[in-house]
């Protein structure tokens, strides 16, 4: 268990429903502790907006407010 998913915001079990594709309903944090996870993992944008229901561009936004960029800065 990573230290983001252990603060109380952060409900661990819908954390690994949201990645396991299954439809769940995240606050932020917990948002953001799939993105984190995901991009750990190596997923595109792309796969991670289709299991939260946002957009690609969203994901990027989250990913550069987490510091977790794979991409690295836009130009």
């Amino acid at each position: 268990m990573t230290a983001a998913l252990q603060t109380p915001d952060v409900d661990p079990v819908a954390v690994d429903r949201a990645i396991a594709g299954h439809p769940v309903m995240l606050n932020d944090a917990e948002r953001d502790a799939v993105v984190r996870r995901l991009t750990a993992a190596g997923r595109s944008a792309a796969h991670i907006a289709r299991l939260l229901g946002i957009t690609g561009r969203h994901v990027c936004r989250i990913r550069a407010r987490l510091g977790t960029n794979p991409e690295g800065p836009r130009r």
